[in-house]
C-alpha cells in the first residue's frame, strides 16, 4: 500500500520533526534574555540570532548533496543530536561568545531537520498527495513556532534557564531516539558525478520563495516592536495570531495544490500575505492581530506549495539538492527581510516597511502565473538535467 499522509511512517516523521523543532523554538525568545543576563549588548543579541541563518544557509547545499548520496537514513538522528548538543552547550556556557558558537550548531541542525524531513516526506507520499503531505509536515514547524517561545520563557521563569536548556537537551535526545526508528527511504540511483550544490531547475521557484520569506523576516525581526508602538498591550499576541493563520491554512487547505495545481496555492497565498502585511502597516491596536493572521495564512499556503513544485521539477535522486537549494533561497529571504527591513525601517518608519514588504509579496503573486507556468518550468528542468 502506498504511504499516505496519515501512515505510521509519516506520523513518526512528523513527531520527530516536531520534537526537534520544538526543542529549538523553546530557546528563540529565552536565549536572548539569558544572553543579556551574561552582559550581551544589542549587537551581540543580533549576532546570536543571525548566526542561526548563517549556519543554516551554508549547510543546506551540503545537506542536500549528502541526502542524494544516501545520507537520508542518518540525517534526522543527526539533526536531533545537534539540537541536544547545542542545548547542552547553552547549559554549560558562561560567556556570550560561547552561546553564539553553540547557536551556529542550531543553524546546522535546522538545515538538517528541514531539508531531511522534506525529502523523506516527498519519498513517503504518493505523487498526487505531495502538497498535502508537505503542508501537514509544515504543521509541525508552525505549532512549534507558535508555542515554543512562550513555553520556553514560562519554563525559564518557573524553573531556571539551566532547567530550560536541560529540557531542550532531553527533547533533542528523544527526537534522536525516535528518528532511529524511521524506515529508510527506498534507494534511488546515485546522482551523476556532475551533481551541483545549487539545482538550477528550482531557481525560479526559489526566487518566488524569497518574496514570501522577506515578509517572514520582517515579521520575525520587527513585528513585536511595531506592535508595541501601535498600542497593542501584549505584542506577543501577534505571533500567536500569525501561527493560527499559518496552521489553519496548512490544515484546512492542504490539498489545494494537489487538486488544482501548485499555482492555485502559491498565487492566492502570496496575495494573502501581501494583504496581511499592508494591514499591519496601516492599522493599530487589536487590528494588528488581523494583519498577522492574514500574513501567517498566506505563508502557510505558499511555502509548502513551492516545495512541492520543486519536487515536481527534479528526478527522485536529486530531491535533496533541490530542497537544499530552496532552503538557501528561504534563508536569503529571511535575512533580507530582517536586516533590510531594519535598515528601511530606520529610514522611513516601520509602517512603510511593512507596506513595502507586502508590495513585494503582492507583485510576486501577480507574476507567479507567468513565471511559474508548470509546462515551461518542466521544459526548462529537462534541458538542465545533467548528462549521465
Amino acid at each position: 500500500m502506498p504511504p499516505s499522509s496519515f501512515s505510521r511512517s509519516f506520523l513518526l516523521l512528523w513527531s520527530v520533526t516536531f520534537l526537534a523543532y520544538f526543542s529549538f523554538q523553546l530557546t528563540t525568545a529565552s536565549l536572548p534574555l539569558y544572553a543579556v543576563s551574561l552582559g550581551a549588548d544589542d549587537a551581540a543579541i543580533g549576532l546570536l540570532t543571525g548566526v542561526i541563518a548563517l549556519g543554516s544557509l551554508v549547510s543546506r547545499p551540503w545537506v542536500g548533496q549528502w541526502l542524494d548520496r544516501g545520507g537520508a537514513r542518518w540525517s534526522m538522528p543527526a539533526a536531533g543530536s545537534l539540537f541536544a548538543v547545542s542545548a547542552v552547550g547553552f547549559l554549560v556556557s558562561h560567556a556570550v561568545t560561547d552561546l553564539i558558537a553553540f547557536r551556529v550548531l542550531s543553524g546546522v541542525a535546522i538545515a538538517l531537520l528541514a531539508t531531511s524531513s522534506q525529502v523523506l516526506t516527498i519519498g513517503m507520499a504518493p505523487e498526487q498527495r505531495r502538497g498535502e503531505a508537505l503542508s501537514l509536515l509544515s504543521l509541525a514547524l508552525g505549532i512549534g513556532q507558535g508555542a515554543g517561545p512562550g513555553v520556553g520563557i514560562a519554563v525559564a521563569r518557573s524553573i531556571s534557564y539551566q532547567g530550560l536548556f536541560a529540557t531542550c537537551a532531553v527533547l533533542g535526545v528523544c527526537s534522536t531516539g525516535l528518528a532511529l526508528s524511521l524506515r529508510p527511504v527506498p534507494p534511488q540511483p546515485s546522482p551523476p558525478r556532475t551533481a551541483r550544490f545549487i539545482h538550477p531547475a528550482v531557481v525560479i521557484p526559489g526566487l518566488v520563495l524569497v518574496a514570501v520569506m522577506i515578509t517572514f523576516g520582517v515579521n520575525f525581526a520587527l513585528l513585536a516592536v511595531h506592535a508595541s508602538r501601535r498600542s497593542l498591550a501584549n505584542p506577543g499576541l501577534v505571533f500567536a495570531a500569525y501561527a493560527v493563520g499559518q496552521i489553519s491554512t496548512q490544515a484546512l487547505l492542504r490539498r489545494v495544490s494537489d487538486r488544482f495545481g501548485r499555482g492555485a496555492a502559491i498565487g492566492p497565498g502570496l496575495v494573502l500575505t501581501g494583504l496581511g502585511m499592508w494591514t499591519l502597516g496601516l492599522v493599530s491596536g487589536w487590528w494588528l492581530l488581523l494583519g498577522a493572521l492574514l500574513s501567517g495564512a498566506g505563508q502557510g499556503m505558499t511555502q509548502p506549495a513551492i516545495y512541492a513544485l520543486g519536487s515536481d521539477l527534479v528526478a527522485a535522486n536529486e530531491r535533496g539538492i533541490a530542497m537544499g537549494t530552496l532552503g538557501v533561497f528561504l534563508e536569503i529571504g529571511i535575512a533580507a527581510g530582517a536586516i533590510g527591513g531594519g535598515v528601511v525601517g530606520r529610514a522611513v518608519g516601520l509602517g512603510t516597511t511593512f507596506l513595502l514588504a507586502g508590495s513585494i509579496a503582492g507583485i510576486a503573486g501577480a507574476l507567479q502565473r507567468f513565471i511559474l507556468d508548470p509546462r515551461q518550468l518542466r521544459r526548462r528542468a529537462s534541458r538542465l538535467q545533467p548528462k549521465q
